[in-house]
């Protein structure tokens, strides 16, 4: 998390992720996880978006549950890399415990609507929470029947309150705009036949933006021809037939809300 973030008000946060461009997402994850820190409370907060399907031999996944996986990741203040090996890690760490824990339980229960849940409630409900330990929420936006994108929030000491699930869940629901675009930029709508790699994502990226074939190339280190081949390729998984068309995918994509919270 950069000093500018930290340096910037609430509202000005707020002001800021409804003032994307479509190729400034990661500036805007960067953006909500502070906000959502301090709404919160929390000590630290984290984000990943899941899918559900085929995907191409090039694109990460992290196997995650119930034949979701794990397409990419984001914390609050670890860098993208070391965050994404200590998901893996914690995977593994439960496929050979062979328990879900709670909110993976949870997770799977509710799959195909918005969705929080709090780690200590469920703790309780079984007699497992004396309400002085670790806690964590989770903030599920439903994005469609193959994609879901996660806010996570965790506290070292103490449970988080209702208010404070209720202040989540107002907080993933008011930037859709911000979450479909993290989910067209993976290849996550629902027409593309399956997510992106690397490659293609940074691919996506310019083609949103004002360059020329010449431009996009040079960018990429690849040739004029090898970019046209790609960007064709791609247009067949996004199922468009022009650049304008991949573009109205991102400028159709649901308006965030126009209040600002303080």
């Amino acid at each position: 998390m950069t000093s500018a973030w930290q340096d910037l008000s609430n509202r000005e946060l707020h002001s800021a992720i409804n003032s994307l461009t479509p190729w400034q997402t990661a500036e805007g994850l960067a953006a909500l996880l502070e906000l959502a820190r301090r709404t919160l409370n929390a000590d630290s907060t984290s984000w990943l978006i899941t899918f559900s399907g085929d995907y191409g031999r090039d694109t990460p996944v992290i196997d995650w549950m119930e034949g979701w996986k794990v397409m990419d990741v984001a914390h609050w203040q670890t860098g993208r890399e070391e965050y994404w090996q200590y998901v893996d890690a914690c995977q593994i760490r439960i496929r050979e415990a062979g328990v879900l824990t709670p909110l993976t339980v949870e997770a799977i229960r509710h799959v195909g609507s918005h969705r929080c849940h709090r780690l200590s409630q469920l703790e309780q409900s079984a007699g497992q929470n004396d309400g002085r330990g670790r806690d964590r929420l989770s903030g599920v936006y439903h994005l469609n029947n193959r994609a879901e994108s996660y806010l996570l929030a965790d506290r070292t000491e103490g449970n988080f309150s209702d208010s404070e699930n209720h202040a989540l869940m107002e907080l993933i629901l008011s930037f859709p705009r911000l979450q479909h675009w993290l989910m067209l930029e993976r290849g996550l709508a629902r027409q593309c036949e399956r997510p992106l790699s690397p490659r293609q994502q940074q691919l996506v990226h310019l083609l949103l933006q004002p360059f020329n074939k010449a431009e996009i190339a040079e960018r990429m280190g690849l040739a004029q021809s090898t970019v046209h081949s790609y960007t064709i390729a791609l247009y067949r998984n996004f199922h468009v037939g022009s650049r304008h068309e991949l573009m109205s995918l991102w400028l159709s994509a649901p308006q965030d809300a126009t209040t600002t919270k303080k």
